[in-house]
């Protein structure tokens, strides 16, 4: 059921279609900046245009091969699935911009639809749902005009869009200061983890040198072998480089377990995976997976003697390059997937470690507090993307509101 004063159209009616540029490297004609599939990321609009690519194609292009202010660019054909039917929106085009043949642009009547709305629109559940689709049921592996012209929409009048638009406009505002704010609290950690575990920066009050090791005299390998049952189900943890050294907990059954044996780890035992190894993949337990099983393909650790390492000290250190390039130096193979992990090589590697136990617990603690920024930004961060999409969700269909003059009560972002 439309709501008061809403229109149902199929996009085509409203808009009009058109598929990109093909070109081949040998081209010698005209040459102009073209936005392509890799350039959407996660963007909802394309604001600079400084790391578009610049090639050239056969012949001149025409007025209608280039982008306007206010044109949406859709993805539509990729390798990723996902991708398809990704849309861009472009604010304001002020010089020539070719789009790709993996895309196809729409120009909307601004008579009916207003660009930015129609942006909205295209991002919204109701919509994805029809292009993942397809009009025929099945998920489709290529977008093309006809689909996109036979998507059903519903819209205000054109005041109600434009006011829709602007709110969600704000909210894209408050989101991208917190994605800043978060890549800011990153790029921080990240400086602060090299400069204080590698002695780059020191704290005035400690004045004691730092002293080198090899692995073997921090670490001392830590076996507590278990028998799995084929009936029996087990939460192993696993930990990735890729993913900032968090880790992954996983559910599995003991039938299902490739390895023949189990190992578990305590809350501040140091994991190194002889598996992933080449990726870095090493962390210290958190206390909220003590415990916790890990399979063979693991190596657990603890400090050689704490009261002159701190295991969380190594921790740290592992989220450098430099802990990368010492275990690639222990690993050797053809094929990067496939290389084996060389412990002994490993444990014979140098680090340097201050002298001053209380130095390396300070280290820990800053470098914790850093960590905490970067988890609280990631968390507002989180809580503005659902708290628009719930906002988003009710502006575009209708169930909530927006004041106009003499009209219902505003929608407040």
């Amino acid at each position: 059921m439309l709501p008061k004063g809403w229109t149902s159209y199929n996009l085509g009616e409203v808009a009009s279609f058109k598929n990109g540029l093909n070109f081949t490297r040998s081209d010698a004609g005209d040459a102009v900046k073209i936005v392509g599939v890799s350039d959407f990321k996660d963007r909802a609009q394309l604001e600079s245009t400084d790391q578009l690519a610049m090639i050239q194609i056969a012949g001149a292009l025409r007025d209608d091969e280039l982008l306007q202010t206010g044109d949406l660019l859709f993805v539509r054909s990729n390798g990723n699935k996902a991708l398809i039917g990704r849309c861009l929106y472009f604010p304001q085009v002020q010089e020539r911009l070719a789009f790709s043949g993996f895309t196809i642009r729409g120009r909307v009547n601004t008579t009916i639809l207003d660009p930015l709305f129609a942006s909205y629109l295209m991002r919204s559940r109701s919509v994805l749902d029809q292009v993942f689709l397809g009009g025929s049921g099945t998920n489709i592996s290529n977008l093309s005009q006809e689909i996109l012209s036979n998507i059903t929409i519903q819209a205000p009048c054109l005041n109600e869009q434009c006011r829709i638009a602007q709110i969600l406009s704000t909210w894209d505002q408050a989101v991208s200061k917190a994605e800043r704010l978060l890549q800011n609290s990153l790029k921080r950690k990240r400086g602060l983890t090299r400069d204080l575990v590698l002695g780059q920066r020191r704290f005035s009050q400690f004045a004691a040198p730092w002293q080198q090791h090899s692995f073997r005299e921090v670490l001392k390998e830590v076996k507590r072998r278990v028998e799995w049952d084929d009936d029996q189900y087990y939460q192993l943890i696993s930990v990735r480089r890729r993913s900032g050294g968090a880790f992954l907990r996983e559910t599995m059954k003991g039938g299902e377990i490739l390895t023949k044996k189990l190992n578990y780890a305590y809350a501040g035992e140091f994991l190194i995976s002889k598996m992933q190894v080449v990726h870095g993949a090493m962390a210290v337990v958190p206390v909220a997976l003590d415990g916790m099983f890990i399979s063979d393909s693991y190596l657990a650790f603890q400090s050689a003697d704490e009261d002159r390492f701190d295991i969380n000290f190594i921790g740290w250190l592992s989220t450098t390059q430099q802990m990368y390039k010492a275990v690639r130096r222990c690993s050797y193979g053809v094929h990067i997937e496939k290389m084996t992990f060389d412990l002994d090589m490993f444990l014979n590697e140098k680090l340097h470690v201050p002298q001053d136990l209380e130095e390396q617990h300070f280290i820990c603690r800053v470098l914790e507090s850093a960590q905490a920024e970067v988890e609280s930004a990631a968390n507002h961060l989180e809580k503005l993307k659902l708290e628009k999409a719930a906002l988003m969700s009710q502006l575009l269909t209708g169930k909530r509101r927006v004041k106009l003059p003499d009209t219902e009560t505003e929608a407040q972002a």
